[in-house]
């Protein structure tokens, strides 16, 4: 998702066709149609079929928290199951990383609900121009 946005960013009201999102982030065609299905149905993005359709951010990047993004891809609760994979896992019948993945599961969620797709992206923005910069110094990447 993030990196769809970093391409719906420079014209937010155009809809940018999911071809061309695929071939620009070189991935599948049909892997990025599923996920970009699944979030238009979340309501992150707006869908629009036909010749002038496309796909662009349903909402301002800074209202869409990455924990939104988590929970439309990978369900509401993708943070709450058991880190080992167990079904029977809980505070009365607990897995050995049951704690430290209590404690380690709510920083996440609070970090991921605190930052939005706007914040990830211009992170990226200067992290690439810092990648550039090196480059053009000589420095090699």
């Amino acid at each position: 998702m993030l990196q769809i946005s970093l391409h719906m960013e420079v014209d937010p009201n155009a809809h940018t066709k999911a071809g061309e999102l695929a071939t620009l982030l070189n991935i599948p065609g049909p892997v990025l149609s599923k996920v970009l299905h699944r979030l238009a149905e979340q309501g992150l993005l707006h869908s629009l079929k036909g010749p002038t359709g496309g796909v662009r951010l349903a909402r301002p990047a800074s209202s869409i928290q990455i924990l939104d993004i988590v929970h439309a891809l990978d369900g509401e609760d993708a943070l709450s199951r058991c880190v080992m994979g167990f079904e029977t896992c809980s505070a009365d019948v607990p897995c050995p990383m049951h704690a430290i993945w209590k404690q380690i599961r709510g920083q996440l969620v609070r970090s991921l609900a605190d930052a939005s797709l706007q914040d990830w992206s211009q992170d990226q923005h200067t992290h690439t121009l810092s990648l550039i910069t090196h480059a053009q110094s000589g420095a090699g990447i």
